[in-house]
């Protein structure tokens, strides 16, 4: 079936059984590969992860990449400019441009093929000093895929030849004396122009660092309107609120931590702050108000002991009364 067609009769179903007064209720369909890094619901079975992160580590990387590169091919072009003689001679001999270019190409793939074995072995070798920084096993991560194995090949290769091509094909399409003379100029502005572009991107690179820096910052030190140190979240057992029981045994067990002397207080919610709120009530209105006009808003149980643990200050109303 066509998921847009399936989807357009919905909005007549939910039209036609829906109990939602304020009439907002909205059924879709979606694919299930988009749920993990697409999705962002209430009531997902577990936290999802974000597109747009993933987006920005690839940007990153390939900026990364980008200046890496640039680098090579200033530090290649300067080893060309020393091999002139080198070049000359060969071309005396008779080498043809193709030979001196495919010279150039190999010295570049072997010089990155070298450095890829040598990052292979470094990553093998920080494996587990990098798991206790991160606090996970990285041993247990999946295979890579041949798609992702056969990505990065394709990639080392045309990136290897690429950033090869450009010192080979100046030393190869120009004479002996034209390198030596008034190329000379041309080839040091090129350099400096690579040079500027690296410099650009490093300057963007430590801007951005230092603007994630001080939102973490901001986020960890600015006033979050509750008290959030020293809290101790418990996650209790699933109860059912009709039990009997249930505020016996609630009533018993925050006695039972009172009676430790390290503990200032002890209150009981059925949700902590910073965690999405997936509790909804409604419709609720106010006394004058027609029953269609309520409105559905999210809400956290809490006991009489809330507001004081988390030192809550009221903008408005008040606090529990005995």
């Amino acid at each position: 079936a066509d998921p847009e067609v399936f989807e357009a009769k919905l909005a007549d179903f939910v039209k036609k059984y829906s109990t939602d007064s304020n009439g907002k209720s909205v059924l879709g369909v979606q694919p299930l590969t988009d749920i993990h890094l697409k999705s962002n619901l209430i009531d997902e079975a577990e936290l999802n992860g974000s597109i747009i992160q993933v987006y920005f580590l690839i940007a990153l990387s390939i900026f990364i990449v980008a200046i890496a590169w640039i680098n090579y091919v200033n530090m290649a072009v300067v080893h060309a400019m020393k091999r002139t003689q080198e070049v000359g001679v060969r071309k005396a001999l008779g080498a043809s441009l193709k030979e001196i270019f495919t010279q150039f190409v190999v010295d570049s793939l072997v010089l990155n093929l070298a450095a890829l074995f040598l990052s292979l072995l470094l990553v093998v070798s920080l494996q587990v000093p990098f798991s206790a920084f991160l606090q996970k096993p990285v041993s247990d991560l999946e295979p890579l895929s041949p798609w992702l194995i056969g990505g990065i090949a394709i990639f080392f290769i045309l990136g290897s030849a690429i950033i090869g091509a450009y010192p080979a094909t100046r030393v190869s399409s120009s004479n002996l004396a034209n390198i030596l003379g008034q190329s000379k100029r041309s080839g040091m502005m090129q350099r400096k122009f690579f040079l500027v572009v690296q410099y650009v991107i490093s300057i963007v690179f430590i801007a951005g660092t230092l603007v994630v820096y001080l939102e973490l910052d901001l986020i960890r030190n600015h006033d979050r309107g509750f008290n959030a140190e020293n809290i101790l979240a418990i996650k209790a057992p699933s109860v059912n609120e009709a039990n009997s029981n249930y505020q016996s045994m609630l009533e018993q067990f925050k006695n039972t931590l009172r009676g430790f002397g390290n503990v200032a207080g002890v209150a009981a919610s059925d949700n902590i702050p910073g965690k999405e709120n997936e509790n909804m009530i409604g419709p609720i209105r106010k006394a004058n108000v027609p029953e269609h006009e309520g409105k559905t808003y999210r809400t956290v149980g809490i006991d009489e002991d809330y507001v004081n643990v988390y030192k809550l200050e009221f903008i408005a109303g008040e606090d529990f009364r005995d």
